[in-house]
C-alpha cells in the first residue's frame, strides 16, 4: 500500500503498469464498483476521471486519463450498470498508424484494441479509454 495514499502516480511504463496492478490486488476475482466517469474537454485536451470503489478494499481509487483519444462504456443495463469485473492496461506504439510511434495508454475491460484504416477497432460489449496519459491514486471516503 501507497504511503501517501493521494499521491498521483504516472503510468509510463509495463513496470509502472506492474506496479499499479499488484496495489490494486488485481487477480481472476477482480471485482469493482465504477463510482464516477467525469469527462472533461478544455483547451488543454479531453480528459476522463474514473473513480472506483474495489471490493473488499476500503480504499477507493482514482484513475486520471489525459489527452484522451477515445472511450466508450458498455454494458450499461440493469445488471451491470456499475461494476467492472476485470480489466487490461497497456501502453501501445501501434495505435495510430504505422509511421506514428506515439505512445497511447490503453485501458479496457479485457478486449485487444487494434487499429483498421485510421479507427479504433475493437469488441462492440466492451468498454475502453484510449488516453496520452494516465495517473492514478487511492483515495479515502
Amino acid at each position: 500500500m501507497q504511503k501517501n495514499k493521494s499521491e498521483w502516480h504516472e503510468i509510463n511504463s509495463d513496470e509502472d503498469i506492474k506496479k499499479l496492478i499488484e496495489d490494486l490486488h488485481v487477480s481472476d476475482d477482480f471485482s469493482a464498483v465504477v463510482l464516477s466517469v467525469s469527462y472533461n474537454r478544455n483547451d488543454y485536451g479531453n480528459n476522463l476521471l474514473f473513480t472506483l470503489d474495489k471490493n473488499f478494499y476500503s480504499d477507493k481509487i482514482e484513475m486520471l486519463f489525459e489527452g484522451v483519444c477515445h472511450f466508450r462504456f458498455s454494458g450499461i443495463n440493469d445488471s451491470s450498470i456499475d461494476t467492472i469485473r476485470g480489466f487490461s492496461l497497456e501502453i501501445r506504439t501501434d495505435l495510430l498508424g504505422k509511421t506514428r510511434d506515439d505512445k497511447l495508454i490503453v485501458w479496457t475491460d479485457n478486449c485487444k484494441v487494434q487499429h483498421h484504416n485510421g479507427y479504433f477497432d475493437f469488441e462492440k460489449d466492451n468498454s475502453i479509454i484510449i488516453a496520452r496519459k494516465m495517473k492514478w491514486r487511492f483515495i479515502e471516503d
